[in-house]
């Protein structure tokens, strides 16, 4: 063979022949898994494979893309893999895929990640009960997965404190695009409905918006999580930033249509946390202007609108009275005496149906699956030793947002602290009445903007006095390359 290559006029030395039969070889190998997976797998199976091992790759060299590809695939949700007693999706995948990155690299590059250190005993301390409570559980099967996806998500929030603000940037960029996505999903099946009202007064609901999720509070939540970053980065640097109140439109569209109510007010709550910023209040005052203009005009298209009527209405039963109807106070009362019965490690993590049945805690002859309440979840689910040490986490977590919030007004930083700290606090403030903790890509999101807001808060400490003290003169990101990862 090599002679008569020869005769061709190709010299190949001995490598350069091993390196083309290897690689010949490879094809062969690749071409026969490739039509071997599509007979007994899917024709998709070696495509999403290959896309998986390039992603793991691009991860690993920057942690960045694998965060920012994770939070871009939150439309992908419905496409799950059923692994133990749940599913994984897309993003959930590409958030263990940046924790293996974040492993590799602690393993080789040390240098190049943030490491475990005591002020995350508080994580580290969750999730030590978590793995207690696997002798506890009456099925130990979701315990398990929860222990397993958790740890890896620290890991994810690990990488996330090694970002430089630029990435940050990209990531948070991709997140509200994801967002967007998922968010006209919603809105248009929404609409397409034809089931836009309401019954009992607004209680009960005949459609809601929940693109991919199957759950409308669940989905808002995770909209509000890019959403108020998003606009932050928008407020920051609209004419680098402006092209995404597209993809921002389409989220808060989402978030609307929900009808969730908590998912609505504690968006609200997040903007009026960004209103401490200046340049967010003159925003808000045009945004003002221009809808009083529009109805000046009589052409505000929210006036008149029926799907706005039925927003409205839904929103007018967030009150006092809507305890008298809901199961919340009976599900709570349940979780307290569980939480009380059961102080150290609790029931064990998804075990709250179990005991909800046992004690007659049931709808419609089914048991309630959890609290409607982080804290009260986690006190009845990892006891009260693990809610304190979630309570020290999210305490640790505003006091970071405070430190990284005042440092540097005026700059991305700064946008990106306030944008990130006001999500986390509609996040927990949801949380009172729901338990987003529950869905995997919302837990990944949460641990991921904690490490970023880890990060900027971590930059201050780091930062002289004086590089602190001196004015912003523009909204631009100033000069970064004292920061700027060795990737």
């Amino acid at each position: 063979m090599v002679k008569g290559l020869r005769r061709r006029g190709l010299k190949l030395t001995h490598s350069e022949l091993a390196a083309t039969l290897a690689v010949v070889l490879g094809l062969l190998v690749s071409g026969a898994a490739f039509a071997l997976s599509a007979y007994t797998v899917s024709p998709l199976a070696a495509p999403i494979a290959l896309v998986g091992i390039t992603f793991a790759v691009l991860t690993f060299v920057r942690p960045a893309i694998g965060l920012a590809g994770a939070l871009l695939a939150t439309p992908l949700e419905i496409a799950n893999l059923n692994v133990l007693s749940g599913a994984i999706s897309p993003t959930d995948a590409a958030l263990a895929l940046v924790a293996g990155a974040w492993l590799c690299r602690a393993l080789l590059r040390p240098e190049t990640v943030a490491k475990p250190a005591v002020r995350d005993l508080p994580v580290i301390v969750l999730l030590m009960i978590v793995a207690l409570g696997i002798g506890k559980a009456t099925d130990p099967t979701p315990v398990i997965r929860v222990f397993v996806v958790w740890t890896l998500f620290y890991f994810a929030y690990l990488q996330a404190q090694t970002l430089t603000t630029r990435e940050m940037k990209g990531v948070v960029g991709a997140f509200l695009v994801g967002a967007g996505i998922l968010g006209l999903i919603g809105t248009v099946d929404y609409l397409r409905s034809g089931e836009t009202g309401l019954l009992a007064g607004g209680e009960t609901t005949l459609a809601r918006a929940e693109g991919t999720f199957g759950n409308p509070n669940s989905y808002a939540s995770l909209l509000v999580l890019a959403l108020l970053p998003g606009l932050a980065l928008v407020i920051a640097d609209v004419r680098r930033a402006g092209w995404l109140l597209v993809p921002a439109a389409g989220a808060l569209g989402g978030v609307v249509f929900s009808l969730s109510r908590g998912g609505i007010a504690t968006f609200v709550l997040g903007l009026l946390l960004l209103l401490l910023w200046g340049r967010a209040r003159w925003v808000a005052v045009g945004v003002a202007a221009l809808f009083v203009a529009l109805t000046l005009a009589n052409a505000n298209p929210l006036i008149g609108s029926q799907q706005f009527e039925v927003v409205g209405q839904r929103l007018s039963t967030l009150d006092s009275q809507q305890f008298e109807v809901s199961d919340r106070p009976r599900i709570w009362g349940a979780a307290v005496d569980m939480a009380i019965e059961n102080p150290f490690i609790g029931v064990g993590m998804n075990q709250f149906q179990f005991e909800a049945a046992r004690r007659g805690v049931v709808t419609r002859g089914e048991p309630f699956e959890n609290a409607h309440s982080i804290p009260l979840s986690l006190a009845a689910e990892t006891g009260i030793l693990g809610l304190a040490a979630f309570l020290a986490f999210v305490g640790q977590l505003v006091a970071r947002a405070v430190k990284a919030i005042g440092a540097a007004r005026g700059s991305t930083e700064y946008a990106l602290a306030l944008g990130m700290s006001a999500a986390l606090l509609a996040f927990m403030l949801q949380g009172l009445t729901i338990v987003q903790l529950r869905t995997p890509i919302l837990a990944g999101t949460f641990f991921v903007l904690a490490g970023m807001l880890t990060a900027l808060a971590d930059r201050v400490a780091r930062e002289p006095v004086t590089a602190r003290a001196a004015p912003a003169q523009s909204f631009r990101e100033p000069a970064l390359a004292s920061r700027e990862s060795p990737f």
